[in-house]
């Protein structure tokens, strides 16, 4: 019996020793016929190389890289390789995101390829990319080599009518160019070459070049525009940024003479131009600024304004609140402005928003009184109310909107859609505040309700953003929190500025007629963000004085000291009410009682 169990027992054990080793043989050849990956592959990763329009640059986190090409859209090619064996990263999972001037405008989750490339086409030219997977991020900036494009040998041809019809054609004929910065020149190949022929009124016709880089179309101009047509010099000063697709080029007003048209077609022709009032050049800008906002941001001051100087969204900086400087100018101002200098913060106008004015390329509205703020580390936006329909009088009705960027001297890109409109009163809301309060980092919006007249007082509300500072938080609703009620405020009151000042809340606005000496700026105390708002006294906190006439406007901050300011806009008296010397920035220190937190001005102007 115990012979009998004993070969019971062997024959089990060699079964089972035969099962087990089938089992490892059939893994093993599994295992062989599978592909190939680095055991460390998903946690020693690396970039190799990025490739940028052909252009490839050894990658280096942090890095560099210069890629040599004229204007075009961008294709991106990165390689993914094991940084120990070498061997290609194939199938394996990556974030590309990619930026231009500073934000973000691309986002992709995928896998690389069989032979760990990542290859990617953009409408656009970028200025950095990022990649990041698990346990590693490169990021990279690409610094493109400028390119000197022109238009020569440019031939435009005499003019003729068509009878009955009162139109001139001409044929314009050239070649296209391209200088690299190492002085190496050669044809561009289809490029676009716009010419615009009578200004806005009169659309533009693109030609494009053949591979030879030589175009040639005519230019049909009818009789309602006007009509010199004046080909641009070969080369030309400008240098335009080769991070922008295509090459547009306007043939703009040089020294060549103009081609001369009918006499019965003749027209002015009129050309817009930013004033050079607001140059960047300028070291210490005293000009006007009315409806000013003053946001921080470490230890230098940004400053921005109501519509001035032929721009949408003027903005400065300055160090120590005396001296400012406009803003730089544009890298790519030539797709705005023949103006060098162009340095616009708001290069596009919302799309809701009625035109004020349209120059060269670039439309102009009139916004009112905006609010710079900083909704998180790298976000920051701008408030401002526009007209939705041209401004004529009582017929004006006005919006708010939102533009965002990620520097605070922008530029910013305005959102597509106003934030806030008002349906009830034939004037709508305006000058919208922007308060990011400390203790909670939550984002809220204050704006003046206009009221109707004989029916509903003007007042000032409040209500709570959402996290990215571009849309209402969910289920947050409107506070009103004051109106005019003292005899020196007259039947306005607007500009509203809310600051939390040690544990305080203070609610500052202007009241009566801004074009007269009676404008005046108060303030209130808030028991909460939802009210209630009291008065704690009954005349305004700035007031004409002295030089100072109409003080308003004025946008509550901190400065590096830990004081509040206050930047406001006044007339020079003498010149109240005078547009064409405006109303000029202050900046006004005030002082807080310790036992009562009543404010009184230490300072008017600094």
């Amino acid at each position: 019996m115990t012979s009998f169990h004993s070969l019971a027992r062997l024959r089990r054990l060699c079964t089972a020793s035969l099962i087990c080793l089938t089992v490892l043989v059939t893994t093993f050849v599994i295992l062989a016929g599978a592909e190939s990956r680095p055991a460390d592959a998903g946690t020693n990763p690396t970039v190799v190389s990025v490739s940028v329009d052909g252009a490839t640059a050894a990658a280096a986190n942090g890095s560099t890289s210069t890629i040599s090409v004229c204007p075009q859209p961008t294709s991106i090619d990165v390689q993914f390789r094991n940084r120990a064996t070498g061997e290609a990263l194939s199938h394996s999972p990556y974030t590309l995101d990619w930026y231009s001037h500073g934000v973000k405008t691309g986002h992709i989750d995928a896998a690389t390829a069989n032979d760990g490339r990542v290859a990617r086409t953009l409408a656009r030219p970028v200025g950095a990319i990022e990649v990041s997977g698990e346990g590693y991020s490169h990021s990279f900036d690409l610094t493109y080599r400028a390119c000197r494009v022109w238009v020569s040998g440019v031939s435009v041809s005499a003019p003729y009518g068509v009878p009955g019809d009162h139109r001139a054609h001409v044929r314009v004929t050239g070649t296209l160019y391209a200088e690299h910065d190492d002085g190496t020149h050669a044809t561009f190949p289809q490029g676009q070459v716009t010419v615009r022929a009578g200004g806005a009124a009169s659309p533009a016709v693109t030609l494009r070049a053949n591979a030879a880089g030589v175009f040639s179309g005519v230019v049909t101009v009818p009789a309602t525009s006007p009509l010199t047509l004046t080909p641009a010099g070969a080369p030309t000063p400008q240098v335009r940024p080769v991070s922008y697709a295509g090459v547009t080029w306007v043939l703009a007003p040089t020294t060549t003479a103009p081609v001369r048209v009918p006499a019965w077609m003749a027209r002015k022709q009129i050309r817009y131009s930013t004033s050079r009032s607001f140059s960047p050049t300028i070291t210490d800008y005293r000009g006007g600024f009315a409806d000013p906002t003053v946001m921080r941001v470490g230890k230098t001051y940004y400053a921005a304004s109501t519509t001035q100087s032929n721009l949408n969204l003027p903005v400065m900086t300055s160090a120590n609140l005396e001296r400012w400087q406009p803003r730089a100018a544009l890298p790519n101002y030539y797709d705005y402005s023949s103006w060098r200098s162009y340095n616009e913060a708001l290069t596009k106008a919302p799309e809701w928003a009625a035109s004020f004015a349209r120059r060269e390329n670039v439309e102009r509205i009139s916004q009112w009184a905006p609010s710079l703020a900083r909704v998180h580390k790298h976000r920051y936006v701008v408030a401002f109310s526009a007209a939705t329909r041209t401004t004529s009088g009582d017929r004006r009705h006005s919006c708010i909107g939102l533009a965002v960027s990620s520097d605070p001297a922008g530029p910013y890109r305005a959102r597509s859609r106003p934030l806030l409109c008002d349906p009830s009163t034939p004037f709508g809301v305006i000058d919208p505040d922007v308060f990011v309060d400390p203790h909670t980092h939550h984002a809220y919006l204050v704006w003046a309700a206009e009221g109707i007249p004989h029916r509903r007082r003007a007042q000032l509300a409040i209500r709570r953003l959402n996290n990215a500072g571009t849309g209402w938080a969910k289920g947050s609703r409107r506070h009103d929190l004051l109106t005019f009620t003292q005899p020196w405020e007259g039947v306005i009151m607007e500009n509203p500025s809310m600051i939390r000042y040690r544990g305080t809340l203070y609610l500052f606005y202007s009241a009566n007629r801004y074009q007269t000496g009676h404008y005046a700026t108060g303030y209130a105390v808030c028991g909460s963000l939802a009210g209630p708002c009291t008065k704690p006294r009954s005349s305004p906190l700035l007031a004409s004085r002295g030089a100072i006439s109409g003080p308003g406007g004025a946008d509550a901050f901190i400065d590096t000291r830990g004081r509040l300011r206050l930047a406001y806009a006044a007339w020079t008296r003498g010149h109240t009410g005078d547009e064409t010397v405006g109303r000029r920035l202050h900046i006004a220190t005030l002082h807080r009682n310790g036992h009562t937190k009543h404010l009184s001005v230490r300072r008017l102007t600094q």
